[in-house]
């Protein structure tokens, strides 16, 4: 009988803040700026390296050719 160990490396979020305070940074911006008033961004941060369709999303930033209204930040703790 053949036995196999899996040793899953998991590397975290880096820069991301707990959950509360993120929540009461987006209340905050949202009364800031009315939502019809706001750029339309699709926006992302965070580390690619952690799974393949993290790496296939980092594609889709904007280059000089197109602009698709998204922002990917690679966050990676180096």
């Amino acid at each position: 009988m053949i036995s196999y160990t899996f040793i899953f490396i998991i590397r975290p979020e880096i820069n991301i803040g707990p959950w509360e305070s993120t929540l009461h940074n987006i209340l905050e911006g949202n009364k800031r700026i009315k939502r019809t008033n706001r750029i339309p961004y699709a926006f992302w941060k965070g580390n690619s390296e952690v799974a393949r369709i993290r790496r296939e999303l980092a594609k889709c930033n904007t280059t000089e050719e197109h602009d698709w209204n998204i922002r990917i930040e690679n966050i990676v703790n180096i």
